[in-house]
């Protein structure tokens, strides 16, 4: 939202928590996918007086991304609330700065241009053709789930082990000592050169600010019988190869999916993320294809979609990294389907349960993000129990070994085919996949040199 519209909502905040009712407005915000069933949880477990709980909604909804405000009058309008309307919309701040699907009751299409000052600073203004419009509540998927950081701790992790699930986390960076889990003498080799194409463009990748890495390992859930015992070696193997390839490295266990949001939240709104040269994610717990959606668990059972995840490093909601490349790793299962192949004989387990002053640009939304999944949709991925995850293990193997001289799709598709070289003793293996969404130029990790 500008800081236009936020002020107009704070401005008048009090007129509107005195002619509105929260349990109205919160289930209208809800259908109209503002917020979610966990940010409306989160208001309500802080504060059961009816007026605390509004001034908590109008305040998170400030945050709630550039058509929150359009939004909220398109409620009005259709709630015929016109109180809140008139003094929302004839506001001293011009009108000029805003669209009002509620005035111009026709205007069912918002382009983000119309939704944003264009005076704002510190901030990306999606700017996009006038002509080519997209069509508001769509555009409100994009930000399900930003929940805002900006509460104060209740308490601070001083690493990612061990945590409460009740806790607030700290954002922080891991400094725990890890080691290579794998055959001898693994190390990351060192680049001669910048890898570079004749043909192709390539992204940036020589600055000691290489980049970040932010991994959750969900390891131990609230039914022990699905712990995904083995997992602490992916930590000690995808830790040691991201902090030799240069990256500032966070690491968490065990987190609840508000826990998770929270931190994406702080991470988003975070300097650690600013000047990067580029960003990863890396989630390992048990997962599922629910409503062609791939689901992720956590400890406390709740569940994501994969895609809520990825929507929050849109170049709408993370401008920082506009341009840079994002790369997600999703290592579990995505369905029940076991793929089968021959026979080789280790212990397995599944990893499914049981059963700077920003310039106006134009940007699409989503853009430089290359999905690497374990498996494919409707299989299940494998873990051992000694060593870890299958694909995890010969990720770091691939990287270790090539990120000096190959750029990472051409390494994902030997992880890919490494991975499929696994069986276990029912004759089980895992096909991996790669989805690229504007991914346009070659990554070379380019590891151990700087500019």
């Amino acid at each position: 939202m500008d800081d236009v519209h936020r002020r107009i909502i704070k401005n008048n905040k009090q007129r509107l928590i005195e002619i509105t009712n929260y349990y109205e407005m919160s289930k209208l915000l809800l259908k109209k996918k503002v917020f979610t069933e966990t940010m409306i949880s989160i208001i309500e477990n802080e504060n059961d007086d009816e007026h605390k709980r509004l001034d908590r909604l109008y305040d998170k909804l400030t945050k709630r991304g550039p058509l929150a405000f359009n939004i909220l009058l398109e409620i009005f309008k259709e709630e015929k609330n016109d109180e809140a309307l008139n003094f929302l919309t004839s506001s001293t701040v011009s009108a000029q700065t805003f669209t009002c699907p509620a005035v111009i009751e026709e205007n069912r299409f918002l382009s983000l241009r119309e939704t944003s000052n264009l005076n704002r600073q510190n901030s990306l203004i999606t700017s996009i053709n006038p002509n080519n419009e997209i069509r508001m509540k769509n555009d409100m998927n994009y930000i399900n789930n930003n929940i805002s950081s900006k509460e104060e701790d209740s308490s601070e992790a001083t690493d990612g082990i061990g945590m409460s699930k009740k806790a607030k986390l700290k954002l922080q960076p891991f400094e725990k000592e890890t080691f290579f889990q794998l055959e001898p003498n693994v190390e990351v080799k060192r680049a001669a050169n910048f890898g570079t194409h004749p043909k192709l463009p390539v992204y940036s990748m020589k600055s000691r600010r290489r980049g970040v890495l932010f991994f959750v390992n969900i390891i131990n859930f609230e039914n022990s019988k699905t712990n995904r015992n083995g997992a602490h070696r992916d930590r000690e193997n995808l830790v040691t190869l991201f902090r030799e390839l240069g990256f500032t490295v966070f690491y968490y266990e065990d987190l609840t999916k508000i826990q998770l949001l929270e931190l994406l939240n702080q991470l988003v709104d975070s300097t650690y993320i600013k000047n990067i040269d580029a960003f990863f994610l890396c989630i390992q717990t048990h997962g599922d294809l629910y409503d062609n959606q791939t689901i992720m668990e956590f400890s406390d059972g709740s569940r994501e979609a994969t895609e809520d995840v990825i929507a929050m490093f849109s170049n709408v909601l993370c401008p920082a990294l506009v341009g840079k490349p994002k790369v997600f790793f999703f290592p579990f299962c995505r369905g029940k389907i076991s793929d089968r192949f021959s026979n080789v004989y280790v212990k397995i387990e599944t990893d499914g349960k049981p059963l700077n002053e920003m310039s106006q640009i134009s940007v699409p939304k989503f853009s430089d993000i290359l999905i690497c999944y374990g498996t494919i949709p409707g299989f299940m991925t494998h873990r051992d129990i000694e060593f870890g995850s299958w694909y995890v293990r010969e990720l770091c193997k691939v990287f270790a070994e090539h990120a000096y001289d190959i750029h990472i799709e051409d390494m994902l598709k030997l992880v890919g085919s490494n991975t499929m070289n696994y069986m276990d003793d029912k004759g089980r293996t895992q096909v991996a996949s790669v989805e690229s969404r504007g991914f346009n130029k070659l990554l070379f990790l380019n590891p151990k040199i700087y500019d």
